[in-house]
């Protein structure tokens, strides 16, 4: 019974995670001595390890090809008596109220 009471509250402030990733392809071009590998992204050449961020989306490319990811946090519910506020490529749930104290209710949000 003691577990139900501490896991009952937790499972209440739980956050659903979902994040938005992409890849694409390495491009290998040939070269005089053999072959080079670099990705591509809207018109921009990274070379194998470069890592780049445009707005909220993070960048690598790596041998195996580009890969990136969203960092946006989007809050899908709050209770009543909280708000929701964008900071940066964030969203945060704060006391209506208060809006410098976080929200103390559960809330879901998706990444």
């Amino acid at each position: 019974m003691t577990y139900l009471a501490v896991l009952i509250p937790l499972l209440a402030i739980v956050v659903v995670c979902n994040s938005q990733c992409f890849s694409r392809p390495p491009i290998t071009q040939a070269t005089g001595s053999g072959s080079t590998i670099h990705c591509e992204h809207n018109e921009l050449v990274l070379s194998v390890g470069s890592k780049f961020t445009e707005g909220c989306t993070s960048c690598s490319c790596q041998k195996t090809g580009l890969f990136c990811c969203n960092n946006n946090i989007y809050i899908s519910h709050v209770p009543d008596h909280c708000k929701v506020i964008r900071d940066g490529c964030r969203q945060t749930a704060v006391m209506k109220n208060n809006p410098s104290e976080p929200c103390d209710g559960p809330i879901s949000a998706v990444s």
